[in-house]
């Protein structure tokens, strides 16, 4: 017969498991850095410590000079959390900025495996259905919100043609942020990466065909970031 300590310490794993993969599959299916795998090892790792915390404070009373506090093991969990977390968040461009979601993901999974540690199971699996309904509903997308667009221009020219890109662009409603200016040697162009913010609706394509259809303007493409 196994002891019931025993038996509690593989169910709280086993509910560990549950909970992560529950989120961590979500953020697979969306092709997520930190997918399935890592939700895992972070909820379950995070079970651990904090069973291990509290068994040695049920033990504390047989060495009068240990002092245990679980609390404060949980508090280091949540920092180092915070180092994985960077890893999973990507800034490509000036505003680009991708995995904060992911992240925050992690942080919150760290949390339910502390709960579950804890024998809070009804806090931990509440918590991971909410977590898990925000993902998958994208609230975000039901608030109107500002879009920003990268804008890529080719010209085949040396002149600048920023004044008269820009100057199309506000024409058409769109606010000019930044702009970034390089040159491709092997195909002789200039490259134009402009910045623009849209209020409460998307690029026009009425912009890209004045663009395109002005003289030296080789290729016009964009990108929503």
């Amino acid at each position: 017969m196994l002891d019931p300590s025993v038996i509690e310490i593989v169910k709280k794993i086993v509910v560990s498991v549950i909970l992560a993969t529950v989120l961590g599959l979500e953020r697979q299916r969306h092709g997520r850095i930190a997918g399935l795998r890592t939700h895992i090892l972070v909820c379950l790792a995070s079970c651990i410590l904090m069973v291990i915390s509290t068994n040695l404070n049920t033990h504390a009373d047989t060495f009068s000079f240990y002092r245990f506090d679980p609390l404060r093991l949980a508090a280091g969990i949540m920092t180092g959390m915070g180092f994985i977390g960077a890893g999973t968040i990507i800034r490509t461009g000036t505003i680009n900025v991708r995995g904060v979601t992911t992240a925050a993901g992690l942080w919150l999974t760290s949390a339910i495996g502390i709960s579950v540690g804890l024998g809070n199971y009804f806090v931990a699996m509440i918590t991971a259905g909410v977590c898990f309904l925000v993902l998958v509903m994208n609230i975000d997308r039901l608030i109107p919100s500002e879009s920003f667009i990268i804008l890529c221009v080719n010209t085949s020219t040396l002149e600048s043609m920023l004044g008269k890109i820009k100057e199309t662009c506000i024409k058409h409603g769109a606010d000019f942020i930044d702009a970034d200016i390089s040159k491709d040697k092997t195909k002789n162009l200039i490259q134009y990466r402009i910045q623009l913010k849209f209020g409460y609706k998307i690029i026009s394509e009425d912009i890209l065909d004045e663009l395109i259809a002005m003289e030296n303007i080789e290729s016009v493409k964009y990108e929503y970031v």
